[in-house]
């Protein structure tokens, strides 16, 4: 079984150390970061873990994008999802990201 790209163990890092957890602040937290979800690949974890990766890509995906009235998008889907997730929803979204984060540190141990 290959482990996960260290690529994706730096910045799946930085991602959870700038998460505080804190349940009022964490959606704008995740607002703030939501470009991580596009830039580290799922084919880069390993086959373990690629799949908790695409879920919780999935649960802050689910929107579409908000486009203004000539189809320029003018916000992500991401950032679309994650404004319209509750706090508990993104606290959960965020304690996932962790155990992740856990998860792949563990495979360079």
């Amino acid at each position: 079984m290959k482990s996960s790209n260290i690529f994706v163990y730096l910045e799946l890092t930085k991602f959870t150390q700038n998460l505080s957890l804190e349940v009022s602040s964490i959606k704008s937290e995740l607002i703030a970061q939501h470009a991580y979800f596009k830039i580290i690949p799922s084919n880069l974890f390993s086959d373990y873990l690629s799949a908790d990766w695409n879920l919780l890509c999935e649960k802050v995906n689910r929107l579409g994008p908000v486009v203004d009235s000539g189809g320029r998008v003018i916000i992500n889907n991401i950032k679309h999802t994650i404004q319209n997730m509750t706090d508990t929803e993104c606290f959960e979204i965020a304690l996932s990201l962790q155990a992740l984060q856990q998860k792949v540190a563990d495979e360079f141990r």
